[in-house]
């Protein structure tokens, strides 16, 4: 939520989006998956070349408001979540795949309810539940 808070939503959607492209290298360092083809690659380099683009551009916009400290801070935790997202998505298949769950949304559900706890640990302590 402080990525959201931080940045506008354009910018975590394409961020986002450049999620695939680097899980896809984790799996395959990590868990000795294949590379995606080559089809696959060039989709999600297509993909990030927009995200960069778009990056550029609002970093202009951003110059030309000159909220430079605010986009600073935007893009730190812009880092941090993106991070965070690709090792929850690459750990995320680890811990599910031992498991032998059937359904496509059972590791779905098992991921979220591991969350719970955490993400309402942090909801306590960033004081969220005060401004309810």
């Amino acid at each position: 939520m402080k990525v959201l808070m931080t940045a506008n939503v354009e910018t975590v959607i394409v961020l986002r989006s450049c999620a695939p492209l680097c899980v896809s290298f984790t799996d395959y360092c990590f868990h000795q998956r294949a590379l995606p083809s080559r089809r696959s690659v060039f989709a999600m380099i297509a993909i990030f070349v927009g995200a960069s683009v778009y990056v550029y551009f609002e970093q202009s916009q951003q110059q030309v408001r000159k909220q430079s400290d605010e986009s600073q801070e935007a893009y730190a935790w812009l880092a941090s979540w993106f991070a965070l997202l690709i090792f929850q998505l690459t750990y995320g298949k680890q811990l599910v795949t031992g498991l032998g769950l059937h359904s496509t949304w059972s590791p779905v559900l098992y991921t979220n309810a591991l969350a719970l706890v955490p993400t309402a640990g942090m909801g306590y302590l960033s004081g969220d539940y005060d401004r309810c």
